[in-house]
């Protein structure tokens, strides 16, 4: 039986680049979109608690779904969730998480580009979240 993967994303255009990436493998992905939470960030009411809430929510509806691992591929939602904090046994992935391993096992400086500037703040602190717990270091040069 095919595995099912549920695709939590801040925005449609994401869908096709997993599309690709994923289509080798015998799984089938279910997206889910929620371009909400990035709107209301400039709102006067918006917190981290806010955030925090509306994805842990989105989180244990998706895992109510019939996915057997969740795959979150906005920066914004990795860095505002709290893994300790949710009811779900399945698995999150968090989209970075490859690339960060991937990193703090080079020896050389790595280049990192950034098409949104407004995800570099939120990346480069779960680098050194993830770097921190896995007692690794990294050197970067920054593109944004």
């Amino acid at each position: 039986m095919k595995k099912r993967l549920g695709c939590f994303h801040a925005h449609h255009s994401n869908i096709e680049h997993i599309e690709k990436a994923l289509k080798p493998y015998n799984i089938e992905l279910i997206h889910f979109v929620d371009p909400g939470l990035d709107r209301i960030k400039m709102d006067s009411n918006f917190t981290d608690e806010v955030a925090q809430k509306k994805i842990k929510d989105t989180l244990e509806w998706i895992s109510n779904c019939h996915v057997d691992a969740i795959l979150i591929t906005c920066t914004f939602f990795t860095a505002n969730i709290e893994q300790d904090r949710l009811s779900s046994s399945i698995p999150i992935i968090k989209i970075d998480d490859p690339l960060f391993h991937s990193i703090c096992e080079k020896d050389e400086p790595q280049i990192l580009v950034f098409t949104n500037p407004n995800t570099v703040e939120g990346t480069m602190n779960q680098l050194i979240n993830f770097a921190t717990k896995q007692k690794k270091t990294f050197k970067l040069n920054l593109i944004s």
